[in-house]
This record gives C-alpha cells, structure tokens and sequence, in this order.
C-alpha cells in the first residue's frame, strides 16, 4: 500500500502542489485496541515506516501532516492522550503537522453525577 500511496505522492509533487496526508489511523491504533502498550508501539512505529517508505524522496518542506481523532460525535473519552503518540506523529517525514484534540471537558450530559 506504502508504494502505490509513493505513486499518488509523486504525482501532487509533480504537479506543484504540497502534499498533505490526512490519516487519522495513527492515532486509532493507540486509542480503542485492545493491545499490551508494546504491541500499540510495534504497530505505531510500523505504521510510521509505512507513511515514510510512500515519502521517501518527496522533500519534507512539501509534506504536511494531518491527524486526528476521526469524526465521532460521541464523547472523546477512549482517545489516546496526545503525550503518547505525539513522537510517532513528529517521526513522519514532513515540515509542517496539525493535530486536532478534544476538549477535556466533555459536555453536561455526559459528566455523571451522582
């Protein structure tokens, strides 16, 4: 997959563009899997590796790199805290990153009371 995705990246670059991946997979390994944290790392840094084969000769000043939670309107309560993922996200080959985190607090009517 990391080098039909080299394609694809190519090609924006030879067209002039910047490229910018949106890949909020990165974070979804760390934040529902029920995995041991040496297992959530073996996979982390995989997936890194990954994203950096399909990079590989694009100049980092021309890649951006977007993650996130994904679109769940539900309480962000199973998400993994940005300290334990943030050096998988900054190990990507790209200049610029943008990282989207929820609110700690989460609404009134999910706060339980007693």
């Amino acid at each position: 997959m990391a080098e039909v995705m080299r394609v694809e990246y190519q090609a924006i670059i030879e067209a002039g563009f910047l490229l910018q991946i949106d890949d909020p997979g990165l974070t979804e390994i760390s934040s529902f899997a029920e995995l041991s944290e040496a297992e959530r790392r073996r996979r982390g840094d995989m997936y890194v590796e990954a994203i950096n084969h399909g990079l590989r000769g694009i100049p980092e000043d021309q890649v951006r790199f977007h993650t996130c939670y994904g679109i769940n309107e539900g309480p962000r309560v199973y998400d993994a805290p940005l300290g334990d993922i943030i050096d998988l996200v900054l190990a990507v080959n790209a200049r610029y990153y943008s990282f989207e985190a929820a609110n700690l607090s989460p609404p009134s009517e999910y706060v339980q009371t007693r």
